[in-house]
This record gives C-alpha cells, sequence and structure tokens, in this order.
C-alpha cells in the first residue's frame, strides 16, 4: 500500500487570449458541436487544428445521446433535440503548445489536510 505524504497544490492561471489563436467556441450543444465530439470520438485523437476549444464538456450529462448519435440510433436533430434538456459543462481545453503561452501563472495553494 503506498501513502501520499507530500503536499498538494491549486495553481491558479489566467489565460490572456489573442487574435491569433485558432480558437473555436460552442454556445450551446447544437448539430455543429455534436458533429465534432462525433469526428474527435470515432477517429481517435484530436481531429481539428484548433489552438483552443471552448464549449460543453461531452460528459455523463451528454454520452448518452451522443452515442446513440454516433450508433445511428438518433439522427442529428432528434439528439439536439435531446441534448436540451442536458446539464451543460463547459470547458477550455488547450491543444497546441502556442496556446499554452498564453496562459499566466497567478498563485500557488497548499491544500491543508484534515
Amino acid at each position: 500500500m503506498r501513502t501520499f505524504s507530500g503536499s498538494e497544490y491549486v495553481y491558479q492561471y489566467i489565460f490572456h487570449p489573442s487574435n491569433s489563436l485558432n480558437i473555436k467556441h460552442f454556445n450551446t450543444l447544437d448539430a455543429e458541436w455534436l458533429e465534432f465530439i462525433k469526428n474527435n470520438r470515432l477517429h481517435g485523437g484530436i481531429q481539428h487544428n484548433y489552438d483552443i476549444v471552448i464549449g460543453p464538456v461531452a460528459d455523463d450529462n451528454t454520452m448518452e445521446t451522443v452515442q446513440l448519435y454516433m450508433s445511428g440510433i438518433l439522427k442529428s436533430h432528434e439528439a439536439v433535440d435531446r441534448l436540451r434538456y442536458s446539464k451543460i459543462n463547459n470547458q477550455v481545453s488547450f491543444h497546441t503548445p502556442r496556446a499554452l503561452e498564453y496562459l499566466y501563472f497567478e498563485y500557488r495553494k497548499e491544500i491543508a489536510h484534515d
């Protein structure tokens, strides 16, 4: 059995966007988002050229519907209709080393354990 005896930290970074970055922003769970998720899941790995992707996460709240669409059980408009009832969790996903150059370290905070 391994035990952890070190400290744990939370790091905060600030993102300063730049017009030079190729950023894709999905505002909602729509047909374009659904196709983007499908392409990246079916073909494995990253299937786009964006530095950063911002928008809804394909997570436990959406994956059942996404899977039904990917398997051909639901058509795009049916899946999008179902997805509008999903709880949306958003993310900012950095995909290139260049995108990381626009992250700036703010601080580090040690987590206290009881």
